[in-house]
């Protein structure tokens, strides 16, 4: 579960990161 979220949160992040404008 917590390997789980690290990579839930990465994810949204990075979405931030590039969908951003």
């Amino acid at each position: 579960a917590e390997i789980y979220n690290l990579k839930k949160n990465a994810l949204y992040k990075w979405g931030l990161e590039h969908l951003d404008n």
